[in-house]
């Protein structure tokens, strides 16, 4: 099932994994891969984070071993997004960007949304920046406002420090380049 819908998948079923009929996932979030594995298996994914899948690929009650308190909905799906960039999986790319989209533009909650900034900027050798181009768009047009409060303004000020892509795209944006 895997290997025919990633081409790095299908490239680990070639070789020593094949053998093993095991692929290790090293450094990879636990809540997240078993997000991509139901996403693969059952064509969308939930937000529930307490879900997870079965060896068969239908959900299951069992708790995840990994805390994801202190995870959100954004963070999950920009999460997603690097994991699915970084394993060739365009459509589920394509997922979490509407459901990140969907997210922000219906529940939006700006602390929320500065908080998945770093997910969103997971790596510069990535050369898919569609989720990067929905957050810049977004904080231009709707973060001045929020960014008023003490608390936002200062995890603003934080990203911006951490970020400095972040804050030069939004610049770019807002400039018409």
């Amino acid at each position: 099932m895997l290997c025919s819908q990633s081409p790095v998948f299908r490239a680990a079923c070639t070789v020593q994994e094949a053998a093993e009929n095991t692929y290790h996932m090293l450094g990879e979030s636990t809540p997240v891969v078993k997000k991509m594995l139901e996403y693969l298996y059952q064509g969308d994914y939930s937000l529930d984070l307490n879900e997870s899948l079965s060896d068969d690929g239908s959900l299951s009650d069992e708790s995840l071993k990994t805390p994801v308190s202190a995870m959100s909905a954004l963070q999950l799906h920009a999460r997603l997004f690097a994991l699915s960039d970084k394993y060739i999986l365009p459509e589920l790319c394509d997922a979490a960007v509407a459901k990140y989209r969907d997210r922000i533009e219906n529940k939006f909650d700006a602390l929320e949304f500065l908080d998945s900034m770093p997910d969103v900027y997971f790596s510069l050798l990535s050369h898919n920046d569609k989720l990067q181009s929905i957050a810049v768009r977004f904080a231009v047009i709707n973060l001045e406002s929020a960014i008023r409060d003490s608390s936002i303004r200062a995890k603003y000020d934080s990203i911006a420090i951490q970020l400095p892509q972040f804050v030069k795209q939004m610049l770019d944006f807002h400039f018409g380049f």
